[in-house]
């Protein structure tokens, strides 16, 4: 289960993610620009329950790309593009 600033750090990373899409960042760009985050989201996955994980990727899918990319997998979607 996720506590406060798990949650927050999710937030935060979304956010940056959304404006990174703005910008049309390249994902090495991206991994760069974040690269601070790394860890917390590593953190992030191992904390979080299956059910939660699941759910909050579907939620905030910005963080959900940079989870990808972080796990060397390509985001979902076009790279560059803002999530609806």
């Amino acid at each position: 289960m996720l506590n406060a600033h798990n949650k927050l750090t999710m937030l935060m990373i979304d956010k940056q993610m959304k404006e990174l899409a703005r910008r049309n960042s390249s994902d090495p760009d991206i991994l760069t620009t974040l690269k601070d985050f790394i860890a917390d989201v590593k953190c992030i996955l191992a904390a979080a329950g299956v059910k939660e994980l699941k759910l909050l990727l579907k939620k905030h899918p910005d963080f959900s790309n940079f989870v990808n990319l972080v796990q060397g997998k390509k985001p979902k979607g076009k790279a560059g593009k803002v999530s609806s």
